[in-house]
Parts: structure tokens; sequence; C-alpha cells
């Protein structure tokens, strides 16, 4: 995104993970055009729920109890030049990504951890790897079509 502003464009959508049930949401305002200058590193925070649920992806409770772990870290990593692009929610846990620069990355990971440590009963890990092709983004998080049909269709019954 040369010069550009980013326009986000989030969109969510189940699906299954791994054979168990999933829920991804992603920022589709990356898709239509060049991808940011530089951002050639996907970086993620997985995080264990507390509150699973039967299915795994959380009970209302877990959803609201986790709200602010994903504003606080979405902020920390914008401080440091990364763009929020999705999230996943399968298995347990939650699972936040990035694409920034490595510029830094070791002082991220690191301001990250800390910030987790205040959220108490919460097992987490960061990590990262290079992704110049953004394919975890295109080939994992962007929807398929049959995803996309069921983002159309949702939106149609949301309509007043």
């Amino acid at each position: 995104m040369t010069g550009e502003r980013h326009s986000p464009r989030w969109e969510f959508y189940p699906c299954r993970v791994d054979g168990r049930p999933a829920s991804i949401s992603v920022d589709l305002g990356f898709e239509d055009g060049p991808l940011p200058d530089g951002k050639d590193t996907l970086f993620w925070v997985r995080s264990d729920m507390v509150d699973p649920g039967d299915n795994g992806l959380g009970t209302p409770a877990e959803v609201a109890s986790f709200a602010p772990i994903e504003s606080a870290v979405s902020q920390m990593t914008e401080q440091y030049g990364h763009v929020r692009v999705g999230r996943v929610r399968n298995h347990d846990a939650w699972l936040l990504l990035f694409y920034g620069t490595t510029h830094q990355l070791a002082h991220l990971q690191e301001a990250v951890r800390t910030e987790l440590q205040a959220f108490e009963g919460r097992d987490s890990e960061t990590g990262a790897r290079t992704d110049a092709e953004w394919s975890y983004y295109r080939e994992f998080l962007a929807p398929g079509p049959q995803a996309r049909q069921w983002i159309a269709d949702y939106r149609s019954r949301s309509k007043p």
C-alpha cells in the first residue's frame, strides 16, 4: 500500500480447521490493492481459552473476556508497525494474526508476552515467520467460494 490509507473490510465466517469447528475473522480490505510495503513477516499470538464451551469456539463469556486482550495486543502491534489481518477461533484457542517487518520483532514479541501476563489463566505464545507473498492470508484466512456465499447470505439476512 504505497501511500494509500487502508480501508478495513472485516468479515467473519464459520468453517472447519483440522476437522473441528472454527470461526475466522479476516480483513478483506487487503485483497483488492497492493500489499503494504515491507510487511513481509507473519506475526501471530495464540492464547488458550479459559471457557471454550462444547464446540471449542468459546462461550459468550469467553468472547467478552478476550475482547480486552485482543484490543491490547492489536494496539501494541500497531505501535510496532504491524497490520492486523485476522483472527481464528478453534481448538479451544484464539489466534491473532498480523503482518509487519522483522524490525524490532523481538521487542514486539517481548512486549506482547509481558502484556499477556496481565491476563491470568491463559497460556499464550507468540511466533513469526517470513511470508512476503502473504500466503497465509491468501490461502488460509481469505474465504473460498463456499465461505463467500455464506458471508453474502449472512449479510442479506442481517439487513432490515
